[in-house]
């Protein structure tokens, strides 16, 4: 369940999948559900091949989840 907290994120700043899944309080696996689902939308990192979530991306997904 994500947590009921609002993301305390900067909103320029980009955050790893472990990192943003520890922020939005769910699991790792979970948010890569999400993204599956299109549900939240990180940006790829072309040189590491990782997904980066934006700090706006992940307050805009947790009031789409939260209300």
């Amino acid at each position: 369940m994500i947590t009921s907290t609002p993301p305390m994120v900067a909103k320029n700043s980009f955050y790893t999948a472990t990192e943003a899944a520890k922020i939005l309080g769910v699991h790792r696996n979970s948010l890569s559900n999400y993204r599956r689902q299109h549900l939240i939308t990180p940006e790829k990192d072309m040189t590491t091949g990782r997904y980066l979530y934006s700090g706006n991306e992940l307050q805009r997904f947790w009031i789409s989840r939260i209300g």
